[in-house]
């Protein structure tokens, strides 16, 4: 696909309709059809594979924009902050395993020796 770099005049005059035409969209409050949101999850993996990435499969819906604005970063709060607990739940839990078994290999071992040398 080639790069575009220049509008023609017909394209900058169509600008302020399709500004209208957006923001429109922005304020919209009542939620989509479900046609609406096929059309949306459809456009969503065409976005994901032009980019060449993996689509996710997953699709929040939220019934207007501005719900989504808020419960965008409050989603990936959340996330964060649940891996982080579990991350460290995990890392606490496997550290001391390692450390029992660590540790109850050594004291083993020391009295191995201690007992070899009796």
């Amino acid at each position: 696909m080639k790069k575009l770099t220049t509008l023609t005049p017909e394209q900058k005059d169509r600008m302020a309709s399709f500004a209208q035409e957006w923001i429109q969209h922005g304020w919209r409050t009542k939620p989509l059809t479900e046609e609406e949101w096929s059309v949306v999850e459809d456009g969503m993996r065409r976005c994901y594979e032009y980019a060449g990435k993996p689509w996710p499969g997953v699709v929040v819906r939220v019934p207007s924009p501005i719900v989504g604005a808020f419960a965008a970063p409050a989603a990936a709060f959340e996330i964060a902050l649940r891996r982080r607990l579990v991350g460290g739940a995990v890392g606490g839990a496997v550290r001391d395993a390692e450390s029992g078994a660590l540790g109850g290999t050594v004291s083993d071992r020391k009295s191995i020796r201690l007992n070899a040398c009796n």
